[in-house]
């Protein structure tokens, strides 16, 4: 009769999970800090120790429980903002734990000498706690997988070209400045239609710290600011920079926005740092970015020769800075 150590199918299950938050956050490229890795993988270890009772041997209250410790597991170590990232990492983390499951699997299948006892297989006498799994499972895993795969890679390649696309803003005005981050889009061709400027929408709190205070409450009240312009109590040189920018959205939907020109916008992404000064800013009353990566959507005119002016100058980085976010 064999006999199984809770405290090694424990420990063994602690390796594996903590592998496979490993390479969760590899995929997703997000660094977690050492001390939520191993709180998690403490946390899908424990679920082994539920095996020993029989009711937690159900198809219903196993499936339950598998998806309850994996929900906490992804909670716990990369802490995600809202239920778009969440998923991500939800199905980054299954899609580690078949790959990492399947090659545990047949590792073991092509070089051991393995046998089965009641869903636990013994790899050479000793418990590797791999699940007997038939074979109309494994048919039906494969397109699970592959589906599942090539989207979260597709996903992946998305995000990717949008990293790539992404700047770190500075817009200079009144000797103060704010920071924010700001994505480089191709289909942004707004330029007011009067000076031809190119035009980066940018969410109104993001760069609220150096805008009037009178504005502020027509944004706070989700009403439009173009409306009420007239009324608002502006000094003379915030009246001189406002400009109203028509535009149209993706379908079809036409609005205004309320804009100004900046002294300075500095754009930085890596070793490139440029200062742009031919761009205006339009202020959008609603965020750009449903997971907050960036609180900007910038032109592709923005980099060209004409708008740009000259390289990031020192005397910047001793301004009053705020940084949004």
């Amino acid at each position: 009769m064999k006999t199984v150590y809770a405290d090694v199918v424990w420990l063994i299950n602690f390796a594996m999970d903590f592998v496979i938050l490993l390479v969760t956050g590899w995929m997703a490229k997000k660094k977690t800090k050492r001390w939520r890795l191993l709180t998690g993988a403490a946390i899908g270890a424990s679920y082994s120790l539920l095996l020993i009772f029989p009711v937690a041997a159900t198809t219903i209250v196993s499936l339950f429980a598998k998806l309850l410790f994996s929900c906490l597991m992804v909670l716990i170590v990369f802490g995600p903002q809202n239920v778009v990232e969440f998923l991500r990492f939800w199905g980054l983390f299954y899609l580690a734990s078949f790959l990492l499951g399947g090659a545990a699997y047949g590792i073991n299948s092509l070089f051991y000498d393995t046998q089965l006892l009641g869903g636990m297989v013994f790899t050479s006498g000793k418990p590797a706690w791999i699940p007997n799994i038939g074979v109309s499972l494994v048919a039906l895993s494969v397109p699970v997988v592959y589906v599942l795969g090539r989207t979260t890679w597709n996903r992946m390649e998305r995000w990717k070209l949008r990293d790539a696309n992404l700047w770190n803003v500075s817009v200079v005005i009144d000797g103060q400045s704010v920071r924010f981050a700001g994505l480089l889009d191709t289909g942004n061709a707004l330029t007011d239609p009067l000076t031809r400027l190119p035009v980066a929408v940018v969410e109104w709190e993001a760069v609220a710290a150096i805008l009037p205070e009178v504005l502020h409450q027509p944004y706070r009240g989700q009403r439009d600011p173009t409306l009420e312009l007239a009324e608002l109590e502006l000094d003379e040189r915030w009246q001189s920079r406002f400009r109203i920018v028509p535009y149209r959205g993706v379908g079809g939907s036409m609005g205004m926005l309320l804009a100004f020109r900046p002294a300075e916008m500095v754009l930085e992404q890596n070793e490139s740092r440029l200062t742009v000064d031919r761009i205006l800013i339009a202020l959008n009353p609603k965020p750009l970015s449903s997971d907050n990566t960036y609180q900007a959507i910038l032109p592709p005119a923005c980099l060209s020769e004409e708008s740009i002016s000259k390289p990031l100058n020192a005397d910047l980085l001793g301004r009053k800075e705020s940084t949004a976010g």
